[in-house]
């Protein structure tokens, strides 16, 4: 999408005659961009409360603790952090970019090692995340 909006830009400085006016370009180009952002961001707003559900879903069908209701449970934590991340992000716009950045991909990083733990249980059969349990 975002070369499309690229494309779109070009096309508005070099206009044939009988295409669309430079302003028809840019707009298009703007309504694409802002679909874009909005995608963006529900998939940023989406995987906290995701993370946050599927991890705590998971942990209660675990009896014992061990290391797969840890990971079930820090893929509950990592979605927490990241919907801190985002919230103060949406209210804090002088907050370093780097440092939310670096904090969302960190969560992510933990979530995604945590969902493969958890698939690793699945595919070793463990009676916990079978349907009977």
């Amino acid at each position: 999408m975002r070369h499309f909006v690229i494309h779109l830009m070009q096309r508005s400085d070099l206009a044939a005659e009988g295409a669309p006016s430079p302003a028809e370009f840019e707009a298009a180009a703007l309504a694409v961009h802002t679909d874009i952002i909005g995608v963006t961001l529900a998939f940023v707003a989406l995987f906290p409360l995701a993370s946050i559900t599927v991890g705590l879903g998971l942990s209660y069908r675990f009896a014992s603790m061990d290391l797969y209701k840890g990971a079930a449970y820090a893929m509950a934590a990592s979605g927490l952090v990241g919907l801190v991340n985002f919230l103060f992000a949406m209210s804090a716009p002088g907050a370093g970019i780097q440092s939310l950045l670096l904090l969302n991909n960190l969560a992510l990083y933990v979530g995604g090692i945590c969902f493969l733990v958890v698939g690793y249980a699945m595919y070793k059969g463990r009676v916990e995340l079978s349907e009977e349990a």
